[in-house]
């Protein structure tokens, strides 16, 4: 996926992304709070973000035929450390209790079908309840929750 769409996802998949359309765009400080779509985020020629240009987003200074696609270490690095990807864990997280119950096989079932689109493999659930049982529920949560936004399958399409 680009960089835009990556970042959508998971405003999306945590349950904070605004909807709202048309209105001013969001300034470039205040990029990490948005929870607007990727569109409303004003672009700078000379203040490009981290995860833009990761993920391959054109450059703002030139018009762009066809977007270049690149694999590179960088990219799942920023996805395990970035800020952003961490609070969109923990609102995911957050999401899956309110939503799935206390039961933790309906938070595994649920969490999958938020991030991926399908129900949890049996294997990934035996492995999913033995991580989630592993450390404190909450926090074990978060982490499990940042694991799916890790995922090959979550930040690429077939």
């Amino acid at each position: 996926l680009e960089a835009e769409a990556i970042r959508d996802s998971a405003l999306a998949v945590s349950g904070e992304l605004d909807f709202s359309t048309g209105g001013p765009s969001v300034p470039p400080q205040r990029e990490e709070s948005a929870l607007r779509r990727t569109l409303y985020l004003s672009q700078r020629r000379s203040e490009m973000p981290d995860a833009m240009t990761l993920f391959d987003s054109p450059e703002p200074v030139s018009s762009c035929q066809r977007r270049e696609v690149s694999t590179v270490a960088l990219q799942p690095l920023y996805l395990l450390n970035s800020d952003f990807v961490l609070k969109r864990a923990e609102a995911f997280a957050a999401r899956v209790a309110r939503e799935a119950g206390e039961k933790p096989n309906d938070r595994v079932v649920a969490a999958f079908r938020l991030a991926l689109g399908r129900a949890p493999e049996p294997d990934e659930t035996t492995k999913a309840l033995a991580f989630l049982s592993a450390g404190e529920a909450e926090t074990s949560l978060v982490h499990f929750c940042h694991a799916l936004l890790n995922l090959n399958e979550f930040v690429y399409l077939p």
